[in-house]
């Protein structure tokens, strides 16, 4: 799988770190991508970042990434052993760039908060298959005997909201997955 990565610097002033590192398949999606810009560092190869990039420019790199400064002077003594550690620099520590995922978590963002319903029908029936399996006295415990208790799904989410520290339908999903009780229409 070709790998392209690319050295995006920050913009002055932001808060974060100085340079951020993306991880792409090819060079065209990392330059269409939203991450980089006309400024970017865009490479496929070893070679490729010794052609772009002189030693000092490395050592910047290096130094605004607040590396271990101690060995700044032994490694960047020629231009192959620059590059060859900030590539490797690079290598572990890019991200992979993700445009969907992007656009999905700014979507999120951007949803109306209101109140989340739970995705269980509040008419289901509650069958209890066995006893609950947890260590009594523990609040999951506790959660797991108001759900045993009721008789529907609305009644036991009105139970678990009731109790001092709240359940909800995650305590629902637990108790079907931990075998203790099955839902039916």
């Amino acid at each position: 799988m070709p790998k392209c990565f690319s050295i995006v610097s920050s913009d002055p002033g932001s808060r974060g770190p100085a340079y951020r590192f993306y991880v792409f398949l090819t060079k065209k999606d990392a330059k269409e991508s939203k991450a980089t810009d006309k400024y970017s560092i865009i490479y496929n190869s070893f070679d490729e970042l010794k052609e772009m990039l002189t030693r000092e420019e490395m050592e910047d790199i290096f130094m605004t990434c607040n590396l271990d400064l101690t060995i700044v002077p032994l490694e960047f003594d020629d231009h192959d052993r620059a590059t060859k550690k900030l590539h490797h620099y690079i290598h572990n520590n890019s991200s992979v760039y993700r445009e969907k995922l992007l656009q999905t978590i700014s979507k999120i963002k951007n949803y109306p908060t209101g109140i989340k319903r739970s995705r269980y029908d509040r008419n289901l029936k509650i069958n209890v298959i066995s006893d609950s399996n947890l260590r009594s006295g523990t609040n999951r415990y506790r959660n797991q005997m108001a759900i045993i208790k009721s008789k529907t799904i609305g009644e036991a989410l009105d139970r678990l909201k009731a109790l001092p520290s709240p359940g909800n339908a995650k305590d629902i999903k637990m108790a079907i997955e931990s075998g203790v009780v099955e839902l039916v229409e």
